[in-house]
């Protein structure tokens, strides 16, 4: 059995290319030969398959480079616009932006503990660099902080801990671990700024044994290599594509009011029809873990806001407005649990539906409002459809309508409205935060006003 059959079909190539391959097609038919002849016919297909599909990929492949060769030679300047519009696409998105801080971060650590001839080779200050940064400039100050704080505090109790008490044999190193864990396990249990303060003391301790150092000496080595990677991490996190917490912030605050308009009609549909519970559970977990992360961003934007690096209001008063509005959709959500009585449906259902079409347009507009720093839209319909709903309720109220219904159903109905007057409340105080950022024009604008104000004192000084 020859492999001649299986080598790539050299239909249009150029004859040079053709007369090379068919001598690679030969050589390695006299090499494999033996090998296939001892080959059962399944394997032997097995290996027809192979070759067919390897022979159709280098086609494709060969017809690919073909088209993008013709394009480049019919419009070069565009492919090349296209190229640079897709890259700034991908540098756009924030994990793309982190990936390659990270990475030069990595590199710039490595690269400096070669440079000064740290210690140990640097072992502790390219991980501390790796472990510090984080997406965001105030992330990576709040993690730095932590990290320097824990690893001064268990150096310097693991160098009194090894002075003071004797670890020659295995058992005296066990009670010394025992009698510098403790209390530092407590304080990281107390303070979250210590959980690294543990493992520098068992870093301290063991490595001080093994390696025959003084620990007071490997303390201090710790020290000088946290030190650095922490100052290289920070450095890294400001020159090297910034992603400051408020922007992220207001990105992710976003993308929670998308979430939420896509969520409210839905809750509310279940008024009218029954619908899955599991759906709106899975509705009301996905918009939590979003909030969630968006307060996890505000601790971090309050490291910028510390260190006077942030002009962006408070980031935290933005995510406790969509805290408020997420429990509101709970409470709707909970009240919608089953469809609302017949005579009841036909005359609130038409009025709830408009509230929740009204509210998914006004959460996407202020979603488009928050991201472009501009004033929201107006909440004058959130009162219209409110009392218009009020009305029809005292309507329905004074017809003894409510009268008739199972206290089960009343107490929902009141449920309802309560849920829907927060639900005006929380909407108002969205549109007194989207003031606030509207008001500010943020790094950019900052940026411009300085430029602007350097140019006119170089005019001056002309």
């Amino acid at each position: 059995m020859s492999i001649v059959t299986f080598a790539p079909a050299a239909a249009c190539r150029p004859p040079a290319g053709q007369a090379l391959r068919r001598a690679a097609a030969r050589y390695l038919a006299w090499r494999a030969t033996p090998r296939l002849q001892a080959l059962d016919p399944a394997e032997l297909d097995a290996v027809r398959a192979i070759a067919a599909a390897f022979s159709a990929f280098c086609r494709r492949g060969e017809r690919r480079a073909r088209a993008l060769g013709a394009s480049l030679a019919h419009d070069p300047r565009g492919d090349v616009r296209r190229a640079i519009a897709a890259l700034r696409g991908q540098l756009a998105k924030a994990q793309v932006r982190f990936c390659l801080r990270a990475t030069a971060n990595a590199l710039l650590a490595f690269a400096l503990v070669h440079m000064l001839a740290i210690p140990l080779h640097g072992q502790w200050a390219v991980p501390t660099a790796v472990a510090v940064i984080q997406m965001s400039i105030g992330g990576s100050l709040k993690a730095a902080s932590e990290y320097i704080l824990g690893t001064i505090g268990g150096a310097l109790y693991a160098g009194a801990v090894a002075a003071l008490v004797p670890h020659a044999s295995e058992f005296s190193l066990a009670c010394a671990l025992a009698l510098a864990i403790a209390p530092l396990a407590y304080a990281a249990a107390i303070h979250p700024g210590f959980r690294v303060a543990p493992v520098t003391a068992v870093l301290v301790l063991m490595l001080s044994t093994r390696l025959g150092e003084a620990p007071l000496e490997l303390a201090y080595d710790r020290l000088l290599e946290v030190a650095i990677g922490g100052l290289v991490a920070i450095t890294a996190s400001f020159l090297v594509l910034p992603a400051p917490a408020h922007m992220l912030g207001l990105g992710a605050a976003a993308r929670v009011l998308e979430q939420m308009a896509q969520a409210l009609p839905a809750v509310i549909a279940g008024f009218a029809a029954r619908v899955s519970p599991m759906q709106n559970l899975r509705r009301q977990d996905e918009i939590g873990d979003a909030v969630r992360a968006l307060a996890e961003m505000a601790g971090d934007a309050k490291s910028e806001r510390l260190g006077n690096l942030a002009p962006d209001p408070d980031l935290a008063v933005l995510a406790r407005s969509l805290l408020r509005l997420r429990h509101d959709l709970v409470m709707l959500g909970r009240a919608a649990a089953a469809p609302l009585p017949a005579r009841i449906a036909t005359r609130l259902c038409p009025l709830l539906v408009e509230i929740g079409a009204g509210a998914r347009d006004y959460l996407r507009a202020s979603a488009d409002a928050l991201v472009a720093r501009r004033a929201p839209p107006s909440t004058a319909w959130v009162d219209d459809a409110l009392a218009a709903y009020i009305a029809e309720f005292a309507a329905l109220r004074a017809a003894g309508l409510l009268s008739a219904l199972p206290m089960a159903e009343r107490e929902r109905l009141f449920a309802l409205g309560f849920a829907l007057q927060q639900l005006q409340q929380n909407l108002c105080e969205l549109a007194h935060c989207l003031h606030d950022w509207a008001r500010n024009p943020g790094w950019r604008g900052k940026a411009v006003d300085l430029a602007l104000w350097l140019r006119a004192r170089a005019f001056k000084l002309r």
